[in-house]
């Protein structure tokens, strides 16, 4: 068979090689069913396990268009003596054009359809059913697959007629990454770096919760937060992300029985010497972590102040020298109101005044997850006069911000990343533009 000279066929073919590739397959173009044979007929494209494989696990033929001659490429495969030519796992054969003229096609699934063998129309929208059979064909032969990565070639390959949703809940029913734990992982992988994939995000990661914790699926991210403390930055993206009243106030009242009733004592709360990481996560890590949540739940006033509380039980039991951190972000995340205003006048200002220092800087550039001995020596030799909470609620609304920042793409990277040097810079930035927000909508017309 001639090889393809039109440019969609050409292009075609060069992303199926890069896909099989990228799922770790051993991919050849124009592969010669008849090694020997100087006439022997070829296949576009075959997939073998790896390279010292004989025969072909996946076969793929691209017709650039509905002619007679295409009931010839099943035929050269499947008539062959399997001393010859061991079958395929499956043959994909795909048609580019051609919508109108079916015969052809109702007649290769009657003469072929018993085979491992089904043909896809292109031109009547049957790539996403070609895509979602292939991940089944993998599936059949490993539990694991590249989520992030196959996601992330179909949307750089600008396949964009594909339900990004309906090819993840197919992938989570046949179970794939279900024992490795990387399923939901990989997913929010992907809604840190494509935004707009976080409702779909947000809907595995309530479908999955049942399941997780009925001990269906394992959950595994590689990181810190996202191992130890992934379940309320979970419920603050079903929160963010549901206008549903009913399912807001469920996703903050389950954070809150996480947080209070999972064992004899709070699952984030002032309990150092229990490990060093943990020691390290109060010190450096809760301010910038509890502030995230605090974005999540769109600062609503009374999620606000509970979450002020349990970030100031944390501070009031830590040695004075490592409290300015957690210190600074409190002060971020204050509400503007009378219970704002006393754990302000309580704790920020007592507190600053027994360290007997003081920068406006350093509080509007708190650090996040970082060892910053060096942020609290710095901050110690500056003697500044800590503001009124008046005076530093006047403060951050003045402050100008010439950015956006996705608060769910921001904690999706969060959960992913074991250190995101933006990430206290965004947290940040997303709690300016919702204080500026809030003013707006609060200031009279």
């Amino acid at each position: 068979m001639p090889k393809h000279s039109k440019l969609e066929g050409v292009t075609l073919i060069a992303k199926f090689v890069a896909l099989g590739q990228l799922m770790e397959y051993h991919v050849r173009e124009e592969w010669l069913l008849e090694p020997n044979g100087s006439t022997s007929p070829a296949v576009d494209i075959a997939w073998f396990k790896d390279a010292e494989q004989t025969f072909p696990l996946f076969i793929f033929e691209i017709e650039s268009a509905m002619t007679n001659s295409m009931t010839y490429n099943p035929m050269k495969v499947f008539t062959k003596p399997n001393e010859q030519l061991e079958k395929p796992l499956f043959f994909f054969q795909i048609v580019l054009s051609g919508g109108n003229n079916s015969t052809r096609v109702r007649d290769l699934k009657a003469q072929y359809g018993t085979y491992n063998y089904r043909i896809y129309n292109f031109s009547k929208n049957e790539f996403q059913q070609f895509l979602i059979d292939l991940i089944s064909q993998h599936r059949r032969l490993t539990e694991r697959f590249p989520i992030s990565k196959f996601i992330d070639f179909v949307i750089q390959a600008g396949w964009t007629d594909i339900d990004v949703d309906a090819v993840i809940q197919h992938m989570e029913k046949i179970g794939v990454e279900k024992r490795s734990g990387l399923f939901l992982s990989s997913i929010v992988h992907l809604a840190a770096y494509y935004p707009a994939l976080l409702p779909v995000c947000t809907k595995c990661i309530e479908r999955f919760q049942k399941e997780y914790y009925d001990d269906e699926w394992n959950l595994i991210f590689h990181t810190f937060i996202g191992d130890k403390f992934f379940y309320p930055i979970h419920q603050g993206l079903i929160f963010h992300y549901n206008k549903d009243l009913y399912k807001k106030h469920k996703a903050f009242k389950d954070f809150q029985n996480w947080q209070e009733h999972n064992a004899h004592i709070k699952m984030i709360g002032p309990y150092f010497g229990l490990s060093q990481d943990y020691d390290q996560f109060l010190i450096w890590g809760t301010g910038g972590y509890f502030t995230l949540l605090v974005l999540l739940f769109e600062n609503n006033p009374g999620i606000t102040i509970y979450i002020c509380q349990e970030l100031a039980a944390i501070i009031r039991k830590s040695r004075p020298e490592y409290r300015i951190v957690n210190l600074a972000w409190l002060m971020h995340i204050l509400p503007n109101n009378k219970d704002g205003e006393k754990l302000y006048r309580t704790l920020v200002l007592q507190a600053f005044a027994e360290l007997k220092c003081f920068s406006i800087a350093h509080i509007l550039n708190p650090p996040f997850l970082n060892d910053s001995y060096e942020y609290e020596t710095s901050f110690a030799q500056i003697k500044e006069a800590c503001p009124s909470f008046e005076e530093f609620t006047t403060l951050l609304c003045s402050i100008p911000t010439k950015r956006q920042v996705d608060v769910g793409a921001l904690a999706c990277r969060i959960l992913t990343s074991y250190k995101d040097p933006d990430a206290a810079t965004d947290i940040v930035v997303a709690l300016l533009n919702m204080k500026h927000e809030q003013q707006k909508s609060t200031s009279p017309a």
